[in-house]
Order: C-alpha cells, then structure tokens, then sequence
C-alpha cells in the first residue's frame, strides 16, 4: 500500500535592524511556532488516519479474496465429485494455497487486532476442517465413484465447514467494515481539524506579515504555499478515502466498477482518463472499457475511438506499459509531439484533444496486470507533476484490486454456473430414458454380469424395458443373473475378462430375460468404476426394433433373392440347349422349354398336356414306368437311351430325371433333362473303329518288327562272325588297311545291332500293357547309378537325389525312361571335371514336375526340337556314343502315362530334362514328399 511521505516544515526569517522591530517579529514567530506545531500535528493525525482507512480497506478486500477462494475450493471439489475430471482437483488444490496465503495475510494485516486475532485462530482451524472434508471427498470419489462421493456429500452437516468459513470471513469483514466507518468518521475529523488548524496558522501568518518586517513577506508567501499543499494533501486524502468506499461498493459490477474508476480518477488528477481491461489470454487490451471527460462531446469521441479497435499487448505506448507493467509520465509535451508517439489509428484524435501531459498506469493486482488507465491533460499551463503521478498511481492501485476482486468474484459465479449444469447434465443422463443403465457389483468370482453380489443402482429406462421394479432388483429378490440367458453367460464372462484386464468391455449383443417371460435383445458396453471396488457401470440399449427391422430386411432380401434365382433359372432354362421337361409323377407333360422344341421337334402347346411315352418309340414302353417309380422315391436317374422325334426319327439322349419337392419335403413333380448325344455316339462309334484299326496295326507291328528282327539279325551275325574270323585267322595274310577295313567291318555290324535293340525295345515300349503302381522314383535313381558306377568304376560322379519322390507309374517303364535320362547325363559328363547329376522334383502349373540335372556337355537350345526325334543326335559318335533311340523312347514312356517332357541346356553348361506324369484312370497323381 502507497504511504504518503509526512510533509517538512520550516521556515526562513529575515529580522530588521530594529530592536522592537525584531522582538516583535520573535514574539509572533513564537506563536506561529505553536500553532505550527499544532497544525503539523493535526496534518500527520490526519494522515495516520488515512493509512489506517487504506489499512481497513485493504483487510476488508483480502477478505472478500478469501471468501472466493473458499467459495472456488467448493465449487472445485464438488465438481470433481461430479464429473471425476482432474483439472477440478488442480483448482481445488490452487483454491486451498491461496486460502493459506490468504489467512496469513489477514494474520499480519490484523496484528493490532486482538478481536480479529481470535477470529484468524478460529479460521484456521475451520478452513483445516474444510480442507480434510474436501480431501477426503476427492478420495472418495477417486477410490468409490461418485455413489461414495455422493454418500460422503450427503452425510455432511448441511451447514459444512465451508460455510462455516464463509460465515467467520463474513464476520471479519463485517467487523472491519464497522471499523472501515469508525476510521473513515476519524480520518474525515482529523481532516477537518488540521484544515481548521491551517485556517488558523494561515490567519497568525498573515497578522504576523501585516504587522512584521516587510522583509518577512518571503517567509509568509512560502507558508501560504505550505497551507495550499496540506489543505491539497487533505482534499486528496478525502477523495481517495471515498474512491476506496465507492470501488468497495461496486466490487460486484465490473462495467459498473470500470466507470467509476474512470470518473474518480478523472475528477482527482483530470482532465481525460480511460480504463481498458486486459482479455483472459493477456494478447490484447479490450476495445470496450470506460471514459471520462468533462465535456459530452469529447467524452462520446473518446468512446468511439476506444470501440474501433482492440490494442496488442507490446505494441505502442499502452501495450508496451501493459507488458513491462511500469508506469510512465509524460510531463510537458507538444500536442504534435505527444500524438506522434502514440498509434497511428489515435493521432488525428489525440491532436484534436491538443494533449500536453499524460499519466500511462498499469493497473497491477497480486503480480498480475488487469487493465490500464490512462490520463491526459489539455493545458500547458498546468501539466502533470510527481505529486499528482504519486497520487493517480494510488488510486489506481486500490482500483487495480478492485477490479481483480471483480473478476474472482465473476470467476466464482461463473464456476458456480458450471457446477449447476454439471448436475443438470447428470440429472438429464439419469431421467432421460433413452438408454437403460445399471452399476453392479462384479464381486470376486463372478462371470456374470451382477452375479458376484448385488445391483447397486438401476435407472427407470432399464427397469421398463425388463418389466421389474426398482425394489425386487436392488433387494435381490430377483437375482440380475437370472435374467442373463445360459447361451449368452459366455458373452458375459468375455466383457468380465475384459473389464479385469483394461476396465472397459467392448460392446455386445446379447438377450435379457423380462418379466413375462420374453427375451429382449440389448446392445450393451460395460465400464469400470474408478475405486478398489469392483463395481461397473453397464449402459444398456434396447434393440427390439432394430431387430424386428433386420429380420424383415432379410425377409425381404430372402424373397427378393427367390425371386432373382427363379428368373435366373427361367433364363437358363430358356437359354439351354437342353431339352429341360417338367411332368407329374403320372408322366403328363407340365413344361416345355425351347430346347426340347429344338430337339423333339414339339412345340410347348403340342407336349404340354402329352403322356411323355409321346417320346418313346416302339420297344422301349418299359423304361419310362421304371424311371417314375425311382424319381418318386428320391432317386436321381441318369441313363442313357433313344427317343422319338416328331418327324418320325430316333435320336441319343442322355437323360437326367430328378424329384422336385414341395415346401414340407415331399415329391412333388419330376424334372427331366435330355441332352441330344448323336454326334457323341457318332464319335464314338468312329473312335472303336479306329481303336480296333490301331490294335490291329500295333500286332501287325510287332510281328513285323520281330520278323525284321529275325531277318536282319541272322545276316548281320553271318557277316560278324566271318569278319571275325578273317581277322583272327587270316590276320597276317593282310597288311595294315585291310585289317582297317576288317575293324571298321566288325563296328558297323555292332551298331547296326544296337539299331535293332532300340527299335525293338521302342516297339516293345509302345505297345506294351501300362500296370501303374506307386513306384519310389528316388530309390530307383539311386540303384540305376549305382549300375554305371559298376560299369565305370574309374569315373568320380556326385549324386543328389531328393529323397521319397514316388508316382503311380508303370514301374518297367519307369526304370527305362530314369536308364536313358541318367544314361545321357553319366554319358555326356564324361569329360566334365568334376561331375554332377541331380535328381528332384518341384510345382509346375499345378502338378508335380520331376527332372534330371547335369553339368555336362550341354547342348545349344536352338536343335532342342530335334532331341526327342528318333536317330537324331547333337553330338557325333566320337564325342559321344549312341544310337539315337534313348530320348525317343522317353517321350513315348511319359507320354503313354499322359506326362509331357522338355529340355533345357547350354552348350558347355550342362543339361536339364523335366517331365511330368500325369494321373492315370487307374493311379493317382504324382506326389512329392
């Protein structure tokens, strides 16, 4: 609080010559001494009791603080109570320090006060009350919900602590305020008397220079001055006193508060004054505020230039005070001057208003600035000074803490609303109807939802949908786990896991039991309670209509897809080639679809109506009784037969005669498909004949294959045998080419002989009987390498074979195709390094493909078209031995097992045969480990 500095008194003589002159002057000076002495006295009681009216008034206004604070500490735990939102808890705790502060405070503002001093115990001691009753409703309402919260709020006396609070504050302030009067009554008579006292001084003053020296006229002059500033000390004083009342008065009115501060402070330090607030967020100064001006015109001109716009906090001349929070005078300034420095959007203004001084001051309350008030004076004459600087910034300190008192009070009524609305919205919540809601105990061993223990709390919602009343469920009577359905306890037992886990149970649809016995299918989520209880709150939703709604959309969509399949089925029964026929089961034509127009030559107006037996010819009359007797029972018929044209001529038709049954099951009618088949009997027939035509080639192949056999055989040995006799006997009867010739002789005769194995063992391959069997194609790799290694026992080969591949194959087919493919690959790895033959199997296209991989001689890719053709060969037989016979005889194997075979190869980079074997009619598809 601003304390003003006690006047110094003194003054300077100045005595004549003369003895009576000076004796005078000395007997005058002696009591103007006294009634100095006793003006000075009255001046400083008059002062004191000012400080002491500031005193009571700052008491009075940090009671009102602390009666908010108590007052938000309620609203803070009350609305945690409510809504369990934490920010409520961080208000109360910051309502609770500031109380703290607050009595503190008033203990040391009221030290002088033995009175107020009891009251400030007292308070302590209720405001612990209040904090412990506060603290443990947040516990409660933390640990057991609002029901606990709740419970605890209902058993408080309803007069609490808190009000017990507000009562002892009211009571302090109601003291202070008496004490506000007596002091204000006191500051008013002392300022009376010292004013009288310095009518009186100014009075011996004047005697004493009307009578003294003229030389003394200085020293009289300078007392004048003296009385003009107590007398102007004590006008201050009184305004200030009344301010401090009057911005008591309207503490509960902020517009009103801010009007008032601005006529105060206008009508004490003059001429112009504007407050602006400063927003919540501190960014900005509020555009609204409060004026004052003496003339009406240039007061209705300083609020239309205020309403313009609103001032950023920092920038120009009052953002700036309203940021560093510092007041500033300018004393003496050029009208020009002074609305230079200010904003561009208030200089046409201010140089209308012609201002040469202006007071800027922050308005600060508790560290924080609230708004700012601004004064400016029109006259250079009179410009503002420290005296009248000192005085505006102590009447806008008491309006500072006027105007923050009006927000905490606007802070509290407006917590105070949003505590009503809470309740409302809960209230809403419970009443509304819309949705059922129930808080059960889950107890320790439950799976089903209020098994464990008992409903706690049931809204009216849920109760009309299941047909009880409040009492038979909170009493237990009826128990909630009997309305659960058994189907749907496992429904319960998963959202019970859930809330265990994670305190929420996703949503669910499950089915209620209700009084009268019908089931009620709810939607319905589950969540935990917060507290060590184990109780949740369950929101319930009833899905009666929904349901109702769904099962006619499916009806509808049933019937909608009946409705597409049968127009579905008209069109293909339109659309088949097919003789498609519906008859009774006496056989009487009952439908007649296009294509058995087409087949039979009737139209659906000649069939409809007609026996069927219109369609059988002579000879065949005892198939279609037969056919009716089956199709009645159940069975589906497929045959097929012949049947009559219109026209007169027979025609194959596979025939499909099938029941069609009613809606209870039973045969009501036959449907019948005939398919014309001519061309197919046609074919086969063609097929028997050429089937009977290649049997009879294949013998006279074989036994022309043998015959050449024999026929070529004796020959070739005639001519063999006597080479070799020439060259063993004769060998020195002929020189060195002749025994050339002789061996040249000798090797053709050989290989002409293995020309006839291959076309032997090639006939005997392709006609011989195919016996398929499940054969172990790795186990027979492995024993055919083991033969070549016998053969060559020299040579070094590495061999990887895939263990348990197996086929259903002919088995002495299938060591002849892995005998000429690893034949080939031993062969033309020959001059390989270091040789590798690999066989293994893999997924091609869906089935299985086997190959055989080495890294041998390789071939170019361009002539591998050419590998698979009989005497055809890539490699001389000086590279490479052979006849030519060996990949043609594994094309006829694999494909006599409906297989295909390829190959792959880079000259010089080895070769790789695949082959596949496809399933046999009477084996199975190749399978892989």
């Amino acid at each position: 609080m601003t304390k003003e500095a006690r006047p110094r008194h003194g003054a300077g003589r100045e005595f004549s010559s003369g003895r009576a002159t000076r004796t005078t002057f000395v007997v005058l000076l002696a009591v103007l001494a006294v009634f100095a002495i006793v003006a000075g006295r009255a001046v400083r009681d008059a002062i004191d009791a000012s400080w002491w009216v500031d005193h009571t008034f700052a008491v009075e206004v940090e009671l009102a603080t602390l009666r908010s604070s108590v007052r938000a500490a309620e609203a803070a735990y009350l609305e945690f109570a409510v809504t369990g939102q934490e920010d409520s808890v961080s208000r109360l705790e910051a309502a609770q320090a500031t109380i703290t502060e607050e009595v503190q405070l008033l203990q040391e503002l009221t030290g002088d006060n033995p009175h107020q001093q009891r009251r400030i115990v007292d308070l302590r001691r209720t405001v612990a009350v209040a904090s412990a009753f506060s603290a443990s409703v947040v516990m409660a309402r933390r640990e057991g919900g609002w029901e606990a919260a709740r419970s605890l709020l209902t058993k408080a006396p309803a007069k609490g602590s808190t009000h017990v609070v507000v009562s002892l504050v009211t009571e302090m302030m109601d003291a202070e305020k008496l004490l506000f009067r007596e002091r204000s009554r006191l500051s008013l008579a002392e300022t009376r008397s010292a004013a009288g006292f310095g009518t009186a001084l100014g009075v011996v003053a004047l005697t004493a220079i009307g009578i003294g020296y003229v030389r003394m006229r200085a020293g009289v002059r300078h007392r004048e001055r003296e009385e003009t500033a107590r007398s102007r000390i004590a006008v201050r004083l009184r305004g200030l006193t009344e301010a401090a009342h009057e911005f008591s008065a309207t503490t509960y009115d902020q517009g009103r508060l801010l009007d008032v501060v601005a006529r105060r402070l206008g009508d004490l330090v003059g001429d112009m004054c504007t407050i602006r607030a400063v927003t919540e967020d501190g960014e900005w100064l509020e555009s609204s505020g409060a004026a004052y001006h003496r003339d009406p015109e240039l007061l209705a001109a300083t609020r239309e230039v205020m309403a313009r716009s609103r001032q950023r906090i920092g920038e120009g001349v009052s953002g700036r005070a309203v940021a560093t929070g510092q007041p500033h005078l300018v004393s003496k300034n050029k009208p020009s001057e002074f609305a230079a420095l200010s904003e561009p959007q208030y200089r046409p203004f201010l140089e209308r208003l012609g201002i040469t001084s202006a007071i800027t001051l922050p308005l600060m309350c508790r560290g924080n600035v609230v708004g700012l008030a601004s004064l400016m004076r029109s006259d250079p004459e009179h410009p503002y000074d420290e005296d009248d600087f000192g005085f505006a910034r102590s009447v806008a300190d008491h309006a500072a803490l006027a105007i923050g008192n009006a927000r905490s009070y606007a802070a509290e009524k407006e917590a105070a609303r949003a505590l009503r609305e809470a309740r409302a919205r809960f209230t809403r919540l419970s009443e509304s109807g819309i949705i059922g809601v129930v808080v059960h105990d889950l107890g320790k061993d439950s799976r089903v939802l209020g098994r464990g223990n008992h409903v706690v709390e049931v809204n009216d919602a849920l109760l009309n949908m299941l047909g009880y009343s409040r009492d038979e469920i909170l009493s237990g009577r009826v128990a909630w786990k009997d309305l659960t359905p058994t189907e749907w306890i496992d429904v319960d037992a998963r959202a019970i896991d859930q809330l265990s886990k994670s305190g929420i149970g996703d949503l669910r649809e499950k089915e209620y039991i209700c009084k009268d016995g019908s089931r009620l299918p709810v939607l319905t989520g589950s969540a935990m309670l917060e507290g060590d209880a184990r109780q949740c709150v369950s929101f319930v939703l009833d899905l009666t209509e929904r349901k109702l709604a769904q099962a006619a959309i499916e009806q509808l969509r049933h019937e909608r897809a009946l409705g597409e399949q049968k127009a579905q089925l008209a069109a293909i029964v339109d659309a088949s080639d097919d003789a498609i026929i519906g008859k009774t089961l006496d056989g009487v034509i009952t439908s007649w679809n296009p294509g058995a127009h087409r087949i039979f030559g009737y139209s659906a107006d000649e069939a409809v109506g007609k026996s069927i037996s219109l369609l059988i010819p002579p000879g065949r009359e005892s198939e279609e009784p037969a056919i009716l007797e089956h199709v009645a029972s159940g069975q589906v018929e497929r045959f097929d037969t012949v049947r009559r044209r219109k026209d007169g001529r027979d025609l194959d038709v596979s025939v499909t005669s099938s029941p069609v049954r009613d809606a209870s099951g039973r045969v009501s009618s036959i449907s019948k498909v005939a398919r014309d088949i001519t061309d197919r009997v046609r074919a086969e027939a063609a097929l028997a004949r050429a089937k009977d035509a290649a049997e009879s080639a294949n013998r006279e192949l074989q036994a022309f294959s043998y015959s050449v056999a024999h026929d070529l055989r004796a020959p070739l040995r005639g001519m063999n045998g006597f080479a070799r006799v020439l060259l063993d006997r004769y060998r020195d009867k002929f020189d060195a080419e002749g025994q050339d010739w002789l061996q040249e002789i000798l090797l053709n005769a050989k290989k002409m002989g293995s020309l006839i194995d291959g076309l032997l063992s090639l006939a005997q391959w392709t006609r011989s009987e195919l016996r398929p069997e499940r054969v172990d194609l790795s186990a027979v790799v492995r024993d055919v390498v083991e033969r070549l290694r016998a053969s060559e026992p020299h040579r070094t080969v590495e061999l990887l074979v895939e263990d348990k591949l197996c086929a259903d194959v002919d088995s002495r087919l299938a060591r002849a195709l892995l005998e000429n493919l690893l034949g080939n690959a031993w062969k033309f790895t020959s001059k390989a390094p270091t040789a590798r033959i690999e066989f293994g199997a893999t997924e091609k296209d869906g089935s299985a493909a086997f190959f055989i991989r080495d890294n041998g001689a390789g071939f170019d890719m361009t002539f591998a078209s050419k590998l698979f053709a009989p005497f055809q060969r890539l490699h001389t037989s000086d590279e490479f031995p052979g006849t030519g016979i060996g990949l043609a005889t594994v094309q006829r194997i694999v494909h006599r097992h409906g297989g295909h075979i390829w190959a792959e190869g880079v000259v010089d980079g080895g070769s790789t045969f695949w082959f596949t074997l496809a399933a046999r009619p009477s084996g199975s598809m190749p399978c892989t480990k």
